[in-house]
């Protein structure tokens, strides 16, 4: 029924994941960053230097490529901001990307064709975090994000949730999305069960384009930042499922 299910009971991640960070130490799996039993922590640490590979991103990426044109998938996961963490003044209210889902080269093409001729400059899919004066907040952005000077650079993605949400406390996240061109695509997010996009007249998803081209996505998650912080930023992950129905909770 489930297509990928990820429990961080083991020492590491099953190799279904890849890990896209500078060290692989910055992976931990252990009972104290899990909502039931083991789970991982991520962290990216401060870094002031000029920029590497992957110095402001530590992720780990989806390795079952099946997300693809007119398909339609379930995702669930919960995640955990710790508390005792606070980004330098500079950066409160900037935006660090927790999950998204990314487009990949299509069949026959690499990573260097696809930088170059690849329209779109943003993933049609961004789940981020932020940190306010006020408390922590939850961001999704959707859509197609068009490179200036292509026939689409007139697209933006746009902000479809805002949501307060508490640190230190277990949320859980569900995704429904459909892969489409055009406006028979869609997303939806319910955060711990509730609703958290809009409700359109008719349900509560935001319709719109979400494919680059016709390569199957993938789904990460972990932290990304386009931007330099000096002090250490940690999330914990736990109970991951990716299905092509409904998840029901009872598994």
């Amino acid at each position: 029924m489930y297509s990928v299910i990820e429990y961080f009971d083991s020492t590491d991640v099953s190799n279904q994941w890849a890990k896209e960070m500078e060290d692989t130490t910055f992976l931990k799996i252990d009972k104290q960053f899990g909502e039931s039993g083991k789970g991982a922590q991520i962290i990216l640490p401060p870094y002031e230097g000029a920029k590497r590979k992957n110095s402001l991103r530590s992720e780990l990426n989806l390795q079952v490529f099946e997300d693809t044109l007119n398909v339609e998938k379930y995702y669930q996961w919960f995640f955990n901001i710790p508390s005792d963490q606070r980004l330098d003044s500079v950066n409160m209210g900037r935006i660090t990307m927790i999950a998204q889902i990314h487009s990949r080269p299509e069949k026959g093409k690499d990573w260097k064709h696809y930088r170059k001729n690849n329209p779109f400059n943003r993933p049609s899919v961004g789940l981020f975090y932020t940190q306010r004066d006020d408390g922590y907040y939850l961001l999704a952005y959707y859509g197609l994000n068009g490179k200036p000077d292509t026939k689409f650079e007139g697209q933006r993605w746009k902000k479809i949730v805002e949501q307060k949400i508490e640190p230190d406390y277990w949320h859980k996240i569900n995704l429904n999305i459909k892969y489409a061109f055009d406006d028979t695509g869609y997303i939806s997010y319910y955060l711990n069960d509730k609703a958290i996009t809009e409700f359109n007249g008719k349900d509560y998803k935001v319709y719109g384009g979400n494919m680059h081209n016709s390569a199957l996505n993938y789904f990460k998650f972990g932290l990304y930042r386009p931007w330099k912080n000096s002090t250490v930023q940690r999330i914990y992950f736990d109970n991951f499922i990716s299905s092509f129905n409904p998840i029901n909770d009872n598994i």
